[in-house]
Formats: structure tokens, C-alpha cells, sequence
């Protein structure tokens, strides 16, 4: 597979990925009455955060092998 059609494949991936997590993060933060300002934060932090995790192996797989000239 060239370098070209693993980074369509991983951006086909990864904005699949993205649609769920918003749709499980949204789940998530609804499923709660209306938490303290601060629990309210670290959640939007964390969850702000956490979603990039699980990316880093498709974006190594992306930028592996030779660059197309």
C-alpha cells in the first residue's frame, strides 16, 4: 500500500472515529444533571484531551514508508 492511499485510508478512519467519540463524549456529558462549574471543566477538559490517545498508532501507520515523489 503507498504512503498516499494509507493517508486516505487513515483520514477516512480517523473522521469516522472522531464522529463516534463526539456522539459517545456528547452521551456522556448528558447523561449527568448539571454538574459543578468545576466537575464540569475537568470533564471538558479531559475529554478534550483524551480523544487524541488512540490516534497516535494510525498516525504513525500513516507516515510510514517512503515519501511519494
Amino acid at each position: 500500500m503507498t504512503r498516499r492511499w494509507r493517508i486516505f485510508a487513515g483520514s477516512i478512519l480517523m473522521m469516522a472515529y472522531i464522529a463516534a467519540y463526539s456522539l459517545i463524549a456528547a452521551f456522556v456529558v448528558g447523561a449527568w444533571e448539571r454538574p459543578s462549574l468545576w466537575a464540569e471543566l475537568a470533564l471538558y477538559v479531559f475529554l478534550g484531551i483524551v480523544w487524541i490517545l488512540p490516534l497516535k498508532p494510525l498516525f504513525k501507520w500513516m507516515g510510514r514508508g517512503a515519501p511519494d515523489l
